[in-house]
């Protein structure tokens, strides 16, 4: 129970927030949010086209020398158990609820053919030997990263067989396309940066819109708080009528124009009622005045009368 009046009040609060937000607060915030999710969506749409373009030619390559590799790669592992050495390339087999066996293990192609040193091994692709993360992963390209490092590999696994016609294990045939994820890397800082700049353009120059947009608004409030401190004179200032501010603003200049002049009737009614009153009242003050007189003779006359005992 301690706990549920700051909930409701929190809630309360967070329902009640639209109401207490300014009407420019409200656009601005409407027009960032549109613009970001279109840059989000633009942005993300074009990484995945060019990922996509980027990596067909990896996917094609593995799909059309994977078929080789069993004969060329794997047999002569499985009949020698040595393990070679390609630039760019990893071979894995993995035989029927076996370990992983790294059949070319790659190396770094730096200055091959010109006599110069080769660069230190590749960090191979991480490959699991779980038979439900084989079937997941079969016949379709993926990316897969490497043990250490950034190295990021484009990987196609079958499953072969080698005797009796029977499946005896999945070759696993990876090719580097590090190039590929540093470009998209590289685009989309480009896109992250520019959409950056281009909220904030959007922020500042629709600042100023809003401003300039809701200036008539501003003007309607102003001349409302004149005419409640007693000027009814105040008057909207005159728009172009064939905008919504414009014909509001007219509209409004009519009704306090007869707003006006019903208080001026108003006030010359109450000032002459007060005048009425004020002539009855001097009229009855002048009558008292004028009749004291007589009334008092009249009293005297009276008074003398019923002391001579109504004898004149």
């Amino acid at each position: 129970m301690a706990t549920a009046a700051p909930r409701s009040g929190f809630w309360r609060s967070v329902r009640e927030l639209p109401g207490r937000t300014p009407l420019r607060v409200k656009l601005m915030t409407a027009v960032l949010a549109l613009v970001t999710i279109a840059l989000v969506v633009i942005s993300v749409a074009g990484i995945q086209i060019l990922k996509t373009s980027l990596l067909s030619p990896y996917d094609s390559e593995l799909e059309t020398t994977i078929g080789a590799v069993l004969s060329r790669d794997v047999g002569p592992y499985l009949e020698n158990g040595g393990t070679g050495e390609t630039p760019g390339v990893a071979v894995d087999w993995i035989p029927q609820g076996g370990n992983v066996h790294r059949v070319i293990q790659p190396i770094k192609d730096v200055q091959v053919g010109l006599g110069g040193p080769s660069g230190p091994p590749m960090s191979p692709p991480t490959v699991s030997s779980d038979p439900a993360w084989i079937a997941a992963h079969l016949n379709h390209p993926f990316t897969l990263a490497s043990q250490s490092g950034s190295i990021q590999w484009r990987v196609l696994m079958q499953q072969e067989t080698l005797t009796n016609g029977a499946p005896a294990g999945t070759v696993v045939y990876a090719i580097d396309a590090s190039s590929v994820y540093t470009t998209i890397g590289k685009l989309a800082t480009i896109d992250l940066l520019v959409s950056l700049a281009v909220i904030a353009l959007i922020a500042i120059l629709g600042i100023g819109l809003i401003r300039a947009s809701l200036r008539a608004l501003t003007d309607v409030e102003q001349t409302a708080g004149a005419i409640a401190a007693g000027d009814l004179s105040k008057r909207v200032p005159e728009r172009d009528p064939r905008t919504e501010m414009g014909r509001l603003g007219r509209s409004l200049n009519v009704m306090l124009s007869q707003i006006e002049s019903a208080f001026q009737s108003r006030s010359r009614s109450e000032a002459a009622a007060r005048r009425s009153e004020e002539k009855l009242r001097q009229f009855v003050a002048d009558a008292s005045h004028e009749l004291r007189t007589p009334l008092t003779a009249i009293r005297g006359f009276a008074e003398y009368y019923r002391q001579r005992g109504g004898v004149a």
